[in-house]
Parts: C-alpha cells; sequence; structure tokens
C-alpha cells in the first residue's frame, strides 16, 4: 500500500545538507556533527496526524542503525516550550529543532505539505526526498539502493 506520495528517485543533486540551529535541548545542531552517516531529516508539526504517527518509526530506525541519525525539524508556529511539552508525551531517541515558519534559515527547504523527509548520504549529499508518511522499510530502501550505487 502506497499511502505517501513517494518521490524516491535519486536526485543526482549537489545539494548538501546545511545546518546551523539551536535545538530544543539549548545545543547547537550542525551538519557537521553528522558527516560519516545517513541522515534522516524529518519535518514535521504537533498538529500533523501523519507525523506523530510516524515519530515512533523514526525513532526505532535511529536507535537500531549505528549509520543513520534522524534529526526532527518542528515545522510549527507553536511556542517552543510547548513543542518540548508534545516531545515529553511523544518521546523520542532523536534530535529536535524549532524552524521558524514565518522566517525558515535560507539553507533549508520550505515545506509545501508535511510530513517531509529528506535522506542524506554519509558524504552530506541529499539522496531523496518523501512527501507524506513513511516507513522504516522506505528508508532501508533508499539507503541500501544508495549503498549498491556508489559500492559501498
Amino acid at each position: 500500500m502506497l499511502s505517501l506520495l513517494y518521490l524516491g528517485l535519486l536526485l543526482g543533486t549537489d545539494e548538501v545538507l546545511k545546518l546551523d540551529l539551536p535545538a530544543l535541548d539549548g545545543k547547537p545542531l550542525q551538519a557537521s556533527e553528522y558527516r560519516g552517516q545517513y541522515v534522516v531529516l524529518n519535518f514535521w508539526a504537533t498538529w500533523c496526524a501523519p507525523c506523530v504517527k510516524e515519530m515512533p518509526i523514526l525513532s526505532r530506525f535511529d536507535a537500531e542503525r549505528d549509520d543513520v541519525s534522524v534529526i526532527g525539524l518542528a515545522y510549527d508556529d507553536t511556542e517552543a516550550a510547548d513543542i518540548r511539552k508534545f516531545l515529553l508525551k511523544h518521546p523520542v531517541v532523536y534530535r529536535n529543532a524549532q524552524v521558524d515558519v514565518f522566517a525558515p534559515p535560507a539553507e533549508l527547504p520550505v515545506p509545501r505539505g508535511l510530513p517531509l523527509t529528506h535522506l542524506y548520504g554519509p558524504d552530506g549529499r541529499l539522496l531523496e526526498k518523501f512527501i507524506g508518511e513513511i516507513t522504516a522499510q522506505d528508508l532501508s530502501k533508499a539507503i541500501a539502493k544508495h549503498q549498491a550505487d556508489s559500492g559501498t
């Protein structure tokens, strides 16, 4: 069953993960911390039911894979304190930051819909985009395809 609009085409792009935001834990969240790993960059919101549904899936995926780090970006005009409270009720193992919906950082894409997930390779280059709810299988397939294509 394909319940998501899957943009699972190898992008062949030079787009590189650029990230320098304060995380909700108060510490900097920078792309350089994640070089050498696949990065799952997930845009979500507290009001987005598919986003909330995939959060435990992404959390398990992050916990089970040493070669993957998930980063959550709350694309939500809710106060940061309320997002922190939300995350206490919906805990995840990965770090989260809030993106200002009225003035998002220029280096980040502006989601046209949520959830939006970007998969970046260990070199920081964008590999795939997914719009809509994703599964661990979707991510595993995309990573396996990249590994097969790159011979790693």
